[in-house]
């Protein structure tokens, strides 16, 4: 376990953190400039990682529309033992994430 600090000041508390967490799954509703989801999507939030991945037929689904990047981005990821894979991304899409209960948007 790690220990963790909580606070800023003199009562400052000392608690054991996990050092891994669960997966944090929200259901969202999904949209870009032209469309929304119809219904809510099962969404992994990942708030260590950069990019967002989306399945082509989500982007088709919502009207995602692509756009090149100016600069292309180069990502290496490990994908088991001690193997690596090199993605290049080429495009991105402007898009909204709003919860299930419409009450947060982003």
């Amino acid at each position: 376990m790690l220990s963790t600090i909580l606070g800023n000041s003199s009562e400052s508390e000392c608690v054991d953190a996990p050092f891994f967490t669960l997966h944090f799954f929200v259901n969202v509703i999904a949209g870009s400039p032209s469309c929304s989801s119809e219904s809510p999507i099962h969404a992994l939030i990942n708030h260590g990682c950069d990019t967002v991945l989306m399945r082509p037929d989500l982007a088709d689904s919502i009207g995602l529309i692509c756009c090149k990047l100016l600069e292309l981005k180069i990502v290496i990821m490990a994908v088991g033992g001690n193997k690596k894979e090199e993605f290049v991304f080429e495009e991105y899409g402007k898009m909204s994430i709003m919860s299930s209960d419409q009450q947060w948007l982003s």
